[in-house]
């Protein structure tokens, strides 16, 4: 696996505030389950891990493809615009 630049940090400053416990307890409780605060809050721990890892790996992915996308489009070519040529009105154009 890639090492990536972006750091768990930064992921964590840009996922929404965790749910509060009470709140995700009644998600998870709705359907007549009976899960304990502990398990709750396990289950809401890992599942922001998961949603860091994947906000991580989404960001090298798109990384990657921009990359990729500007490798394929060539190195630029100076030509000229003008027809007069003491004029100099080059501009560049990529191949």
């Amino acid at each position: 696996m890639k090492k990536t630049n972006f750091k768990l940090e930064e992921a964590r400053q840009l996922i929404k505030p965790k749910i509060s416990l009470e709140e995700f307890k009644k998600m998870l409780n709705k359907n007549g389950d009976n899960f304990s605060d502990d398990d709750i809050k396990e289950i809401r721990d890992f599942l922001y891990i998961i949603a860091e890892i994947d906000f991580i790996m989404f960001r090298e992915y798109i990384k990657d493809k921009e990359e990729q996308y500007l490798a394929t489009q060539g190195e630029a070519n100076i030509i000229s615009m003008s027809k007069n040529k003491e004029e100099n009105n080059d501009y560049l154009k990529s191949a």
